[in-house]
């Protein structure tokens, strides 16, 4: 089973709900382990001719069963494209160089930069990081987070807020500054959800039931919004690979 192709049905939109679901069904139950999703499973033993140089890495390094950060990131926002609960933060925490940087024995990596790749259950040095300081996963690492997360999604002169975090997280702030103007937004969670919004303030007056977006103005003032989140569509739990 490959990563990518269960991650960019979704993102291409190219794949039925149904098949989607199967999809992210099936990288939970057999590519997410303790450090993210493995590019790959199982690890090849043996070169193949047919594959390349992928399949003549040792097994679980890199792109041959191990984490792979760059495709990795990209199922943090398939997940959250298709309204899974606490799972895209689960996966930005287990990609996380500081949170594994907490086993520095195990991690070996800096602790203060993304690795390009993290050895899988295949290798002999499972969870060991590697390739640091050269990855463009960094920026995708970022925007997951920032946009996916967060849910703060800058389109053209437009803010789209959809925050998809975990359940116990009560509030959290961001500051933006679109050209000449501040914005100060603030997200409370007062009834412990996961993502959908109650309601939207900005400079104090309530934008349209259901609006889930901010026109952005230029005009060299500080905007306050205020975002509340409130009970949406529950999905049912999902228990993840160790």
């Amino acid at each position: 089973i490959y990563l990518n192709a269960q991650t960019w049905a979704v993102l291409s939109k190219i794949g039925s709900k149904e098949k989607n679901e199967k999809a992210l069904q099936s990288l939970k139950k057999l590519l997410l382990k303790k450090n993210g999703p493995l590019l790959l499973s199982p690890a090849y033993t043996k070169p193949d001719k047919y594959i390349g140089y992928l399949s003549r890495y040792a097994a679980g390094r890199r792109e041959n069963g191990g984490v792979y950060s760059h495709a990795a990131t990209w199922a943090i926002q398939a997940f959250a494209e298709m309204k899974e609960e606490e799972i895209p933060y689960e996966i930005f925490k287990r990609l996380s160089p500081i949170f594994n940087g907490m086993k520095p024995d195990e991690y070996f990596a800096e602790p203060y930069v993304t690795p390009g790749n993290i050895d899988g259950p295949a290798s002999p040095y499972y969870g060991r990081g590697g390739w640091t300081w050269y990855t463009g996963s960094a920026g995708w690492m970022y925007r997951a987070g920032i946009e996916w997360i967060l849910g703060f999604r800058l389109r053209g002169t437009r803010l789209h807020l959809d925050p998809c975090i975990p359940r116990a997280w009560r509030s959290f702030e961001i500051t933006f500054r679109y050209r000449s103007s501040r914005y100060e937004i603030a997200v409370g969670n007062p009834q412990g959800v996961a993502r959908g919004i109650s309601s939207i303030e900005l400079d104090g007056a309530s934008l349209a039931a259901g609006s889930m977006h901010i026109q952005l103005t230029d005009d060299g003032a500080t905007h306050h919004v205020r975002v509340v989140l409130g009970a949406e569509n529950s999905h049912a739990k999902t228990t993840m690979s160790q």
